[in-house]
């Protein structure tokens, strides 16, 4: 079950990973991730699911989501000011980020299941691919990477559209 966790007024954003409540095959976790490296990230290059960065004892820049928008079903990465978008409601279509602006295609529903969905699209959710992992350029084991899409809600897909929200302070 997802739980939100406010922020208090007047301080730094509360942040949480979203990671894959299954662990397939990274015992680390799997996170929404933006492309790229940490704060070196490119939102330009959209989402996948990374190894999370918190078994390091931080929430990374390019993992943290501000938990005060979740509830609204708004999924913003306050270190680059953007939020995960929708370009497409089809099965696989990716995600991309863009500039926060409160736009349908921006809007997802956290469901008391752990999955997430469009709002455009309710029948389409989340999805870690079940393609293999490959690995990423760093980490000890090296970090591993999947694709982020989504593909029909269906409890046959349950172990790749499960997520589950960890909280952390922004750095």
């Amino acid at each position: 079950m997802l739980t939100v966790v406010a922020a208090a007024q007047n301080t730094v954003p509360v942040t949480v990973e979203i990671t894959l409540t299954e662990m397939l095959d990274e015992p680390r976790g799997l996170c929404i991730d933006i492309v790229g490296w940490q704060t070196r990230a490119n939102p330009a290059q959209g989402l996948q699911a990374h190894t999370c960065y918190s078994y390091q004892g931080t929430i990374a820049a390019d993992q943290g989501f501000d938990a005060s928008r979740l509830a609204r079903g708004e999924f913003r990465l306050p270190a680059f000011d953007v939020c995960m978008t929708h370009r497409d409601h089809h099965p696989g279509a990716q995600l991309t980020l863009a500039a926060c602006d409160e736009s349908t295609p921006q809007m997802f529903e956290l469901r008391p299941d752990g999955r997430i969905a469009t709002r455009q699209a309710s029948a389409l959710c989340l999805t870690v691919s079940d393609s293999p992992s490959r690995p990423g350029g760093g980490g000890q084991p090296p970090h591993l990477i999947r694709p982020l899409i989504l593909e029909p809600c269906a409890d046959e897909r349950l172990r790749f559209q499960r997520w589950q929200l960890r909280p952390g302070l922004a750095r």
